[in-house]
């Protein structure tokens, strides 16, 4: 199942987990595809564990459509994802054309991201130590499950990559949107604009874009807590995608639910310690998968032994100069400057 078909199989399933979640949680439009999202990843990860990636991801979908067909006598609940889901479409039509025929050209989409990608689609499993074309085998991979998610119904190429990869951020992106209204648009406006101008890339697998995006994303569903507290468990498998994206990853999350603490005080205990909890299950079963399947320590494996060598190997006038041209190259992109300039027009 690959291509059109498989698209249009995706999106169906995308609209049945979409409609239970608006009924059942009442969850936030502009938060339900990063939870889907997260929640695709975190499950795909555990079926990759036990061996079971295949069956997982056409189950899951399958699932996704059934629920479908049942809304499909609530029709209130499905419009009530619009116009706010239309939005949504649009600016995957949009990155989908423009990056159809892409290539890979950064250094770390042709050497790590896209041969990974590759192989899970080709093997339906995690890389093991045999595999020789994997580099850096102990880096952590959740874009790369995402990918193997949508890739196994529309088949692979590199432009295929990027579009499920921007469908990844985007995803994380339209959670901004939420801080852009009432009271939370005076704290909730610059957030926006630093996390969709610094280092987010639509056309490369570098996770670093992801990394940003995801955090800020888990800002803005945290300010939305305060509306609606039930939707609290989201933010597990929200957390187990950012620690398992990359080994920055941990402490970003750490840093982030202190944040939370700060913010809310005794009411955050309960939410806090389940994220704390999620947070190190997460760098603990890829710490255990790695050592018992590759044995040997790596520069990219997620320990915090690795984390702390990194970040004291860093030069803060050399961070503070990369953080510049990182900048610098962004605000040079008038497509992605000119498309969320669009978009929150069209959102007002």
């Amino acid at each position: 199942m690959t291509g059109f078909i498989g698209l249009i199989f995706i999106i169906l399933s995308f609209m049945g987990f979409s409609s239970y979640l608006k009924e059942k949680f009442l969850l936030n439009n502009y938060f339900i595809p990063f939870v889907l999202a997260t929640t695709y990843i975190l499950t795909i990860y555990i079926a990759a564990l036990f061996s079971f990636m295949k069956i997982w991801v056409y189950t899951i979908n399958f699932i996704g459509i059934g629920i479908l067909f049942t809304y499909k006598s609530k029709k209130q609940i499905i419009k009530s994802l619009f116009p706010s889901y239309y939005l949504f479409f649009l600016g995957l039509i949009v990155f989908t054309i423009y990056l159809y025929n892409k290539k890979s050209f950064w250094y770390d989409d042709y050497s790590h991201w896209g041969v990974i990608s590759r192989l899970m689609l080709e093997k339906d499993c995690l890389n093991t130590a045999s595999d020789f074309t994997i580099d850096f085998k102990s880096y952590p991979q959740a874009s790369a499950y995402f990918l193997y998610g949508i890739g196994k119904f529309v088949g692979y190429s590199e432009g295929k990559l990027f579009i499920a990869n921007t469908m990844l951020m985007y995803s994380a992106c339209f959670c901004f949107f939420y801080c852009l209204k009432g009271k939370n648009i005076v704290y909730g406006l610059p957030v926006v604009v630093y996390a969709l101008f610094y280092n987010t890339r639509p056309y490369t697998l570098y996770v670093d874009s992801l990394l940003s995006a995801f955090a800020f994303a888990i800002f803005a569903f945290y300010l939305y807590l305060r509306a609606n507290k039930k939707a609290g468990l989201f933010t597990i498998p929200m957390f187990t995608s950012l620690v398992l994206l990359k080994n920055s990853g941990l402490m970003l999350a750490i840093f982030i639910i202190i944040f939370y603490i700060f913010y809310e005080k005794k009411k955050a205990f309960a939410l806090s310690l389940c994220d704390l909890l999620a947070v190190l299950t997460s760098y603990l079963s890829w710490s255990f998968h790695v050592k018992s399947e590759f044995g040997t320590l790596s520069k990219h494996q997620m320990s915090l032994a690795a984390y702390s060598e990194e970040l004291h190997s860093k030069d803060m006038e050399i961070v503070s100069k990369i953080s510049k041209l990182f900048a610098k190259a962004i605000l040079s992109d008038w497509f992605m400057i000119m498309f969320f300039i669009i978009l929150v027009i069209l959102y007002f």
